[in-house]
């Protein structure tokens, strides 16, 4: 008898210590099964939930560097997408090709201005062509007529972003995007952009039209400002960029429409 209950309790010792080596208790009494991650406890003394980790090893709804989807921006220094290189690609057919190109404008009261493209940097994230220019001075009174300007082609868009004195007759924004894919009537977005004077506004943008001149395209866009009656209307041909411009202009008396066209 002695032999046997001997042998019971080695068999019992044995039996603990392998659930003991198979099970951990956790901090609150739980047993948690070994290679389980034990649960997180929150401030409040309830379980943070594990992560579930999905088949590639990231936490689901975590997105993976490098990787965009059509209408993502393109992380700096990631390779875009092949939606974003035919969106790049359409964008860029609507400006001059090669460097020394030059526009010639003139417009309301004998205002004008002249352009150069300077330089073409491309990259894996945007290509920016560098502009050059000197505002029309009619008086001979004005000191400070250069500007610059360039013009950004990245992933679905084309800004413009200037630096000019005030006499030159342009957008009261500094920055603006001047279209966006799919280059078709109707395309529609909205942008806020910050004006001479600092305040954010907010723009209805529209593709309103567009046309065939001697098989090249004529895209007409309209900018119009959602709390005032301020707007701007641009035309935008392919090869060239911007051909016309207008914009509203208000005194205390009245309001017209003033601009300048591409002088060809």
């Amino acid at each position: 008898m002695k032999q046997i209950k001997t042998v019971s309790l080695v068999v019992i010792a044995f039996c603990i210590m392998f659930i003991y080596c198979a099970c951990t208790l956790t901090d609150t009494g739980e047993i948690t099964p070994t290679g389980v991650p034990t649960p997180t406890p929150a401030p409040n003394g309830a379980l943070t939930p594990t992560p579930t980790m999905t088949p590639d090893n990231t936490t689901p709804g975590e997105t993976t560097p490098g990787i965009v989807t059509p209408g993502d921006v393109t992380p700096e220094g990631a390779t875009p997408t092949p939606v974003a290189l035919e969106q790049s690609k359409a964008l860029m057919s609507l400006l001059p090709i090669s460097q020394g190109y030059e526009w010639k404008y003139s417009g309301f009261a004998e205002s004008g201005h002249q352009m150069e493209l300077k330089e073409i940097i491309k990259s894996n994230s945007a290509t920016i062509y560098k502009i050059d220019g000197i505002v029309d001075d009619a008086s001979g009174k004005n000191k400070n007529t250069r500007f610059s300007m360039t013009y950004t082609v990245k992933d679905n868009s084309l800004l413009q972003e200037k630096s000019a004195p005030r006499t030159m007759l342009e957008s009261k924004f500094n920055k603006i995007e001047l279209i966006v894919t799919p280059l078709e009537s109707g395309t529609t977005w909205i942008q806020e952009q910050t004006d001479m004077s600092g305040n954010i506004v907010r723009l209805k943008s529209e593709i309103t039209n567009v046309k065939s001149e001697n098989n090249t395209k004529l895209y007409y866009v309209k900018y119009s400002d959602e709390n005032s009656d301020y707007f701007e209307k641009r035309i935008i041909k392919e090869g060239v960029g911007v051909i016309s411009f207008e914009k509203l202009y208000k005194t205390n008396e009245t309001s017209t429409e003033i601009g300048y066209m591409l002088y060809e």
